[in-house]
């Protein structure tokens, strides 16, 4: 009996060993798992990234097309009203000249003190003058004298009467005069539409962000945390958009579900 409790002691420690050693054991396998995990996680973080950067250019590809595509039209338009030697039948010219695509759905015509003088989406003789002096796609034009492309923020058209983004040139008289502006509008589901044609997955979404911070279009996905018009420019996700030219950044959302990568491609 004394053996035994002389043994006691010694028999403690050795059990205090194996269970020490059973949980560094333990420790080492879930340092192990840990780092794993973590491995896997930043692996499916560069896998989005890849991903999302591809998809960013894809899309801005198709963009610049789709704009070059609509500017053209402009300028051809333009080129007959500056043909016309200052007529003012602005409708027979709108009439003639073919430039509707599946992009465009409108054109028009607005004189310098901005009245639609010819639209394909007007009456010949409107009751009522269709009057957008106070529209941001025309004043831009008026007190300057560049020749550049303007692409407004979505609108209902006051002629059309629907959602469309006006792409819009200053056009001159003889002495180089203002005269006014030819706008072409754009249907924002033409992008949307292409969004979704493309098998994103539920979890990817697609958006046009202006300079200004406004939404031009959004689709691709389930995700509908942007909406067609939606203002982002005092937000951090448009801050950080545009402080890189191409980048992929984390934004939190309300939950861990809603959070987001995005991938900014981003012109100029």
């Amino acid at each position: 009996m004394k053996l035994h409790l002389l043994e006691i002691p010694r028999l403690a420690l050795q059990r205090r060993g194996s269970a020490v050693l059973g949980l560094i054991i333990i420790g080492i396998v879930w340092v192990g798992v840990t780092m794993m995990f973590r491995n896997d996680l930043q692996q499916d973080y560069l896998e989005v990234e890849r991903r999302n950067q591809n998809y960013a250019l894809l899309f801005e590809e198709n963009v610049l097309r789709s704009i070059g595509e609509i500017d053209k039209a402009i300028l051809y338009l333009r080129r007959s009203v500056e043909a016309s030697k200052d007529t003012t039948d602005y409708q027979t010219i709108v009439r003639t000249t073919d430039v509707l695509s599946e992009i465009i759905v409108q054109v028009a015509i607005i004189d310098s003190k901005g009245i639609a003088q010819g639209s394909n989406a007007m009456q010949i003789n409107p009751a009522k003058p269709i009057d957008i002096s106070d529209r941001e796609h025309f004043k831009v034009h008026v007190n300057s004298d560049t020749d550049m492309l303007f692409i407004s923020k979505p609108l209902i058209g006051r002629a059309s009467g629907k959602w469309s983004v006006q792409f819009t040139r200053r056009f001159s008289n003889q002495d180089g005069s203002f005269a006014g502006v030819v706008v072409a509008s754009m249907d924002p589901a033409h992008f949307t539409s292409f969004y979704d044609k493309i098998n994103l997955g539920a979890s990817t979404s697609v958006a046009m962000i202006g300079r200004d911070g406004v939404v031009r279009s959004q689709g691709g996905g389930e995700l509908k945390q942007l909406a067609l018009g939606q203002d982002l420019s005092g937000t951090e996700m448009f801050r950080r958009l545009y402080s890189g030219r191409y980048r992929t950044f984390d934004v939190a959302g309300a939950t861990p579900q809603d959070n987001l990568v995005v991938t900014a491609r981003r012109r100029g």
